[in-house]
């Protein structure tokens, strides 16, 4: 951001860096996820073929992250505010997913119907009712239906937007 003046006059591949960095955050992802396995191994869980939809979680969370990139990182890029206005609904949406809690089990109604809407909560279920509850993806067909609609909605909008400001 110092030396904008600079960025028009080299050649670089600037649509890669977002694939690097998300790679190496999948990479640390592999291996918290095998740690967390390992943990799971030892406390008498064991290995279940439900285990086997990390596969299919795994790089669903890569697609939408990468898409969600596209979609913030080419509008980042020329406001600073926007950046930290990112950062800080990230930072709200992580506290606000069931990381540490189920979000389904909320007891309003209206706030559980609210926090499906996030997708950070879908993957964090995701997970744990594949390692702990040993339950299908499919059992769950709205949290299937929300982010899939999520899912298309930031694919089509990402795209769009990274390729209209690529070249800007």
């Amino acid at each position: 951001r110092k030396n904008k003046q600079y960025v028009v006059k080299m050649r670089f591949p600037v649509s890669n860096i977002m694939s690097f960095t998300l790679l190496s955050r999948l990479l640390v992802h592999f291996i918290l996820t095998g740690v967390m396995y390992g943990y799971l191994l030892c406390t008498g869980y064991g290995f279940s073929v439900y285990n086997l939809q990390f596969f299919l979680y795994c790089p669903l969370m890569f697609v939408f992250f990468l898409a969600l990139s596209w979609a913030l990182a080419p509008m980042a890029a020329y406001s600073r505010d926007f950046e930290n206005l990112i950062k800080s609904i990230m930072t709200g949406l992580f506290w606000l997913s069931g990381i540490m809690y189920d979000p389904y089990s909320v007891s309003v109604t209206w706030v559980r119907h609210l926090m499906r809407l996030n997708p950070i909560n879908y993957f964090a279920n995701a997970y744990r009712e594949t390692f702990l509850y040993h339950e299908w993806f499919w059992q769950d067909t709205t949290g299937l239906l929300i982010i899939a609609v999520e899912l298309v909605a930031v694919v089509l909008y990402g795209s769009h937007k990274y390729n209209q400001l690529r070249k800007t």
